[in-house]
């Protein structure tokens, strides 16, 4: 099954945010287990170049990978798809326009452009590319704001979007607190959870604290990005260095 098929059918993903622009890191996730890699470009230095030749890296090591956009633009869609990308993480998604615009200019059949010269046509005709493209673009779009959640049963009832990522730090500033284990944004994201499952739609999210996955898997959520590259490496040294300095 392909990425977007397994998300479909509920199974549990897990993957990890790439903050480093480099292909050569994506190359060695491509040998874990991983699920699947995201390359944040929200919130780190991504160039267009730097999101091609990591994906392109993914792609050779067959590790199915999602970028999340700068901002929710076209433009920035276009980047991310033409660069072969599996699919995307739309940022900030406010209203039920929002997610209509993040679904159409994902779709060719709808307002998505079109370049022969791309990574993601290959060598396929322009009718060829138009009919496989769809089916396996994963569009996600990221629920972290308070205006979000108000008009949260709209945006639910968009079809296109393959899942709901609960950014859960941006919606607890959005809250007006900076506890993401506040009883409120706690309240906030089961709230989310429910709403979205109970119209069988697919939730993801992040947590630091791992205690917490199986309530989340519980309550439908099965898409996790948990994690980065920065903090393995950080993790992983510690750890080693702790156990190499217990033995002098």
């Amino acid at each position: 099954m392909t990425f977007k098929q397994k998300l479909a059918e509920g199974e549990t993903l897990v993957g990890t945010f790439l903050k480093t622009p480099s292909p050569t890191i994506c190359e060695v996730l491509g040998r874990t287990t991983l699920d699947f890699l995201c390359i944040d470009a929200e919130h780190n230095p991504f160039d267009r170049r730097d999101i091609s030749d990591c994906v392109l890296a993914c792609r050779s090591v067959g590790l199915p990978n999602l970028v999340r956009l700068p901002i929710a633009s076209a433009e920035h869609i276009a980047t991310a798809l033409d660069c072969g990308a599996g699919g995307f993480v739309a940022p900030h998604l406010m209203s039920a326009e929002d997610a209509r615009m993040i679904v159409a200019k994902s779709d060719y059949k709808q307002s998505r452009g079109f370049c022969g010269g791309t990574r993601a046509a290959g060598t396929r005709t322009l009718e060829e590319h138009v009919r496989l493209a769809g089916g396996d673009t994963v569009v996600i779009g990221q629920i972290e704001d308070i205006e979000a959640v108000q008009d949260l049963d709209a945006i639910l009832e968009v079809d296109g979007i393959d899942c709901y990522f609960i950014g859960r730090s941006d919606l607890t500033l959005s809250m007006g607190h900076t506890d993401r284990n506040h009883p409120d944004v706690i309240a906030t994201v089961e709230d989310i959870t429910s709403r979205a499952v109970a119209r069988g739609r697919r939730v993801g999210t992040f947590t630091s604290d791992l205690r917490e996955l199986p309530k989340w898997r519980n309550m439908g959520i099965n898409l996790f990005l948990l994690g980065s590259e920065q903090g393995f490496m950080i993790n992983g040294t510690n750890a080693f260095l702790e156990d190499v300095r217990g033995r002098f």
